[in-house]
C-alpha cells in the first residue's frame, strides 16, 4: 500500500473497514494528505513492517492507533513527521516484545507534532518509551480509546 494516496491533498475518506492482514509495508501512505483526518484503528497491522513516512506531511492527522497490533515494525522512521495535530497515546505499542528500540528506526518518528514527547524511545527499567507521551509505564497497554494521555504524567 505504498504511496497509494501520497499528495492527494484533498482525501478524506473512511476506509477504516478496509482489509489490510497480509499487508507488510505502508511507506508514505498517507504522505502529503492534508486534510486526512479518519480513523483506521479496526486495520490489522500484525504483518507490516515498514511504516515510514506513512503520515508524513498529513497536518490533520490525529487519530487513535494504540489499539494496532506493530508485531512485525522494522522501521518508524519521519512515520508523524509534520502530522502537525498528531497527539495520541501509542504506548501500548510497547508491549511488543521485539520492538525496534535501535536509533534509526525512529529518527524523527514524531517531529513537528503536537505530541508532548517528540524523542527517539529509550528503554529503562521500568518503562519503554515514550511514544508521543512523556514515557510509558512498564506494561502499560491502555490504548488512547481507552485512556487519555493526561493520564501518564
Amino acid at each position: 500500500m505504498d504511496i497509494l494516496f501520497r499528495y492527494k491533498d484533498e482525501f478524506n475518506e473512511d476506509i477504516n473497514a478496509w482489509d489490510t492482514g497480509k499487508v507488510t509495508s505502508m511507506v508514505a501512505m498517507f504522505n502529503g494528505c492534508k486534510k486526512y483526518n479518519q480513523p483506521l484503528n479496526n486495520w490489522n497491522m500484525e504483518n507490516v513492517a515498514a511504516f515510514n513516512l506513512m503520515f508524513y506531511n498529513a497536518y490533520v492527522f490525529n487519530q487513535p492507533l494504540g489499539d494496532w497490533k506493530v508485531l512485525s515494525a522494522k522501521d518508524f522512521t519521519s512515520t508523524f513527521e509534520n502530522a502537525k495535530a498528531f497527539n495520541q497515546d501509542l504506548c501500548a505499542w510497547n508491549t511488543v516484545p521485539s520492538f525496534p528500540y535501535s536509533t534509526g528506526v525512529f529518527a524523527n518518528t514524531f517531529a513537528n507534532t503536537n505530541c508532548t514527547y517528540k524523542g527517539k524511545p529509550t528503554i529503562g527499567p521500568d518503562y519503554k518509551g515514550p511514544f508521543c507521551a512523556s514515557y510509558c509505564r512498564a506494561g502499560d497497554s491502555a490504548s488512547p480509546s481507552k485512556s487519555p494521555m493526561t493520564t501518564l504524567f
